[in-house]
């Protein structure tokens, strides 16, 4: 079996919790997966801070994208359609799910802080710093989504999120009010998501 990962996230310089969180399931999931299941690790730029010591049933595939933006949409998806070589399964532990997806995909909602306190996203846009380019891509977005979105990071969240509960065959969150918030925002049956619980490191914290 081929497992897919998307380690984008995991792979930043500068992480917020929900990088924190890919990069150490990453870590973790590296002791536990059987020696007979393939891993892949997809990311923009090689693999840094121990991320790229694989065990050698894993591997770690670079998948370059010169634009800032959209690189699970368009990127990860070019990579997805590949029907010879993607994974059996694609995980998503910090994101969104990429358009085109195998059909067994698990996704990680963390949480819709976007949707409860929508002043901290503010309209910082994203995509191109030329205008006219930013016009472009502000009505080609329009134009795919029907009017809905724009390109707002607010706007972003809230396509990644719907798109993402939609598209995924099993859902994940991090907390029983997590999963609250997101059954009754998106109408979500709750038999579709399930509860994992953050973990902890007992070296660093404990009584």
């Amino acid at each position: 079996m081929k497992i897919g990962i998307d380690a984008s996230r995991a792979n930043q310089k500068n992480k917020t919790g929900t990088e924190w969180y890919s990069y150490n399931l990453i870590q973790e999931l590296k002791k536990i997966i059987p020696e007979n299941v393939k891993v892949v690790l997809y990311s923009k730029e090689p693999l840094e801070n121990g991320l790229g010591i694989l065990p050698q049933n894993w591997e770690s595939k670079i998948l370059n994208w010169p634009p800032k933006f959209l690189w699970t949409q368009i990127r990860l998806s070019l990579e997805m359609l590949k029907l010879w070589n993607r994974p059996k399964l694609l995980f998503i532990p910090a994101h969104t799910v990429p358009i085109f997806h195998p059909p067994k995909t698990i996704l990680v909602a963390h949480d819709i802080g976007f949707e409860k306190m929508k002043e901290l996203y503010g309209d910082k846009e994203i995509g191109y710093q030329s205008n006219i380019l930013k016009s472009f891509l502000k009505f080609l977005v329009k134009l795919v989504t029907f009017g809905q979105y724009g390109t707002s990071e607010l706007d972003y969240h809230r396509w990644a999120m719907k798109h993402g509960l939609r598209e995924a065959s099993k859902i994940i969150t991090v907390s029983d009010f997590s999963k609250k918030e997101i059954c009754e925002h998106y109408n979500i049956d709750p038999k579709n998501i399930s509860v994992v619980y953050n973990g902890f490191s007992s070296n660093e914290y404990f009584p």
